[in-house]
């Protein structure tokens, strides 16, 4: 059975590579009414960011992920778990439980450390320190990373992964990405309708990664930029909000129990509120 800090990957993972949350299922209630859910350090108004806790400066026993904020070294453990199809508590002792012991060295935390120092030396003398290679390059969901292709890949229907960087679409008569917004906007009524749409509100379920159960969620979003999800698991409150400028994360059983996000976490929050509103609107 899989340790319940699975709830923290998901968030972290999904920061990171853009666009991928708790599988959740909302239903819509009363949308664009004020703008409702917030968390208690979320509140007042924005403040300027101050610097970033960097992970050693937070975490014990930090010895090679140093000059990570917290927020980019969360969704690291996060890439991590995803790449390896592992949880928290296969390298961190306790994890999930009201008594972690997160600095404690056990066997594959230590082969963790390799196998970083290892990437980084990769990327280090082939690709000019660029972050080309990473864990899931080899592991793809297993802890036991395979050396030969195997006969389905040949002869049966393989499993393709896209690449990062998608090439630029050629050919005739293509919609540049203005039109494509441009044609959406009117599908859904038109600019001067959508302008009246100022917020929304929604509760339902969400089932968490490695978890089956449906704990209370909500979301509420205002416009143009502020955002706020709660959802109420049975060891505390897990929460995602944005004020327009800044973003954090609030976690039950955690390492750490609420941290801002920064830079390319903090612009991920931004493009999920983008979405989250225009599929707000496109139930509308």
């Amino acid at each position: 059975m899989k340790l319940r800090t699975n709830r923290w990957i998901i968030t972290s993972v999904i920061a990171l590579l853009i666009g991928i949350l708790n599988h959740a299922s909302l239903t819509w209630l009363n949308p664009f009414n004020a703008f409702s859910a917030t968390v208690a350090f979320a509140q007042g108004q924005p403040q300027p960011t101050p610097r970033p806790q960097m992970a050693e400066e937070v975490f014990k026993n930090v010895t090679v992920l140093k000059g990570l904020p917290v927020d980019e070294f969360m969704g690291t453990m996060g890439l991590f778990s995803a790449a390896l199809s592992v949880c928290c508590g296969d390298c961190h002792v306790g994890a999930g439980s009201t008594n972690p012991h997160w600095d404690a060295d056990p066997p594959k935390k230590q082969v963790a450390r390799k196998m970083i120092q290892m990437v980084n030396a990769i990327n280090r003398d082939n690709f000019g320190g660029v972050k080309i290679v990473t864990c899931w390059t080899c592991h793809r969901g297993s802890t036991a990373p395979s050396g030969t292709p195997p006969m389905d890949m040949i002869y049966g229907e393989p499993v393709l992964y896209p690449s990062d960087v998608l090439p630029a679409a050629s050919g005739g008569n293509l919609l540049t990405a203005d039109q494509v917004f441009d044609k959406y906007v009117q599908a859904l009524g038109g600019a001067q309708r959508l302008a009246a749409h100022t917020s929304w509100v929604a509760k339902g379920t969400a089932t968490l990664y490695g978890e089956i159960d449906a704990y209370p969620a909500e979301m509420s979003a205002k416009a143009p930029n502020q955002f706020a999800m709660i959802i109420h698991e049975s060891d505390g409150d897990m929460a995602r909000t944005y004020d327009g400028r800044n973003g954090w994360v609030m976690l039950p059983l955690n390492a750490v129990s609420e941290y801002p996000l920064n830079a390319s976490m903090l612009k991920a929050q931004n493009w999920m509120r983008n979405w989250r509103f225009r599929r707000a609107l496109n139930k509308r």
